[in-house]
Parts: structure tokens; C-alpha cells; sequence
């Protein structure tokens, strides 16, 4: 059975500084299983909350395991790809964790219906909702 969830990357509660981008993966297991090699994980594989934990911070300064340097740049232990390097590291080591979760970051994006900017008729969608939000 194959199962999907999100995976954030940033201010996901919206707490803080509120940026935050979402990756759908794929799982061959569920989340409250994902969620409990993620615990582990965190203490036996790598501590993917000690990467990227300030505002405004994109490297790590901690030893960087051998199946992880492919996510860094080596000079600047800078995350490589952004949001996208880290949603892929965060993956990698909850497989690294348990070698019979498969974790597949779902490519199919959904196009948005509003679009910035103007199409070729000079229409624009208006934001939706906007003062719902402080």
C-alpha cells in the first residue's frame, strides 16, 4: 500500500517568521510510522533539527555524515537546493534509519490558479481572503 503525506520545510505552525514550503512524498509505510523512525532518527542517524534552525541560517556546522555530503557544499556546509536539498536530506535520513521505508518526493505539482503578473488579455486574479490573515 502506498501512502502520502507533507513534508514542511521552515515555519510550518506559522509562529515565527511564517515562510515555509511543503513537499508531498510518497511512503510504502504510514505517518505514525514515519513519524516514529523520525524520533529515532533524529537520535541514532543525524539531528535534521540542528541543520538550518536559526532565521536566515542555510548551513550546519556539525560533522556531516558520509551518505549525507552530497546535500552540503562542502566548502560552506551550505544546504544545497534550498528547501528542496533539505525536504530530499530530511527523507534520506529517516531511510537511512529504517532501510525498509521508501520515501519518493511526489514530482506531479499541481499548477496554482492564480498567476502573477498579467496574461496576454491584461487580466490579473485578484488575491482571495487576503484580510482573513493579522
Amino acid at each position: 500500500m502506498q501512502y502520502r503525506f507533507k513534508m514542511p520545510i521552515g515555519d510550518w505552525s506559522n509562529d515565527g517568521h511564517g515562510k515555509c514550503d511543503w513537499f508531498e512524498f510518497s511512503s510504502n509505510k504510514p505517518v505514525e510510522e514515519v513519524r516514529e523512525i523520525h524520533f529515532r532518527g533524529t537520535k541514532e542517524t543525524f539531528d535534521i533539527h540542528a541543520v538550518c534552525n536559526e532565521y536566515g541560517e542555510s548551513t550546519y556546522s556539525g560533522p556531516i555524515p558520509k551518505w549525507a555530503e552530497k546535500y552540503f557544499d562542502k566548502q560552506y556546509n551550505d544546504v544545497i537546493d534550498g528547501p528542496v536539498g533539505l525536504a530530499n536530506l530530511w527523507a534520506d535520513m529517516l531511510m537511512q534509519t529504517d532501510p525498509t521505508l521508501n520515501l519518493t518526493l511526489v514530482q506531479d505539482s499541481i499548477e496554482m490558479l492564480p498567476f502573477y503578473g498579467f496574461d496576454s488579455e491584461k487580466r490579473h486574479i485578484e488575491f482571495v481572503g487576503y484580510g482573513l490573515f493579522e
